[in-house]
């Protein structure tokens, strides 16, 4: 496996209650942080997947069934390695790269360029689980966005398109 040449902030932990059902919110960052920013009091630490898997493990503790990472690590390539590692994360949104994610029967806006996978792209997780992964589309003109929640009825997906 592939050593991970990125850090994390602290993550940033929530949940929202969405009909009896706790989503938990996990965030992560690059270590590039502060050559691309100004952080000022955050500390950037690394072993991404040792941090990340301590919120989940939190979370999951606490009750919390949905497990949502949202991270900027800036590029999709560093999430592809991230999600094998981690075991109960359910749902990924990658951002900080202008990776491209759209189906051959999507419609995109000129400009878009060449996808670089399907929408979503699907990886297993430690646990053998396919993890769904979007993202955040950067300097791209259009981006897709995945939700997908559970409730005692079932398993239920969305999808936004936004045209920037």
């Amino acid at each position: 496996m592939a050593v991970l040449f990125f850090s994390l902030c602290v993550p940033l932990a929530s949940t929202q209650s969405l009909r009896l059902t706790q989503i938990g919110v996990i965030g992560a960052t690059t270590p590039a942080l502060p050559t691309i920013s100004s952080p000022r009091g955050v500390v950037v630490m690394d072993d991404v997947a040792s941090i990340v898997q301590a919120e989940i493990d939190a979370l999951t503790a606490a009750g919390v069934t949905k497990i949502i990472l949202i991270s900027h690590l800036q590029g999709i390539e560093q999430d592809l390695e991230l999600i094998p590692m981690l075991s109960g994360l359910d749902i990924a949104i990658a951002g900080g790269g202008d990776e491209l994610l759209a189906n051959n029967d999507d419609v995109l806006v000129p400009g878009d360029g060449t996808p670089f996978g399907p929408y979503p792209l699907r990886v297993a997780n430690a646990d053998g689980v396919d993890v769904p992964v979007v993202f955040d589309a950067g300097q791209l003109p259009s981006g897709a966005y995945f939700l997908q929640y559970t409730t005692p009825e079932g398993t239920f997906s969305r999808q936004m398109l936004l045209m920037k």
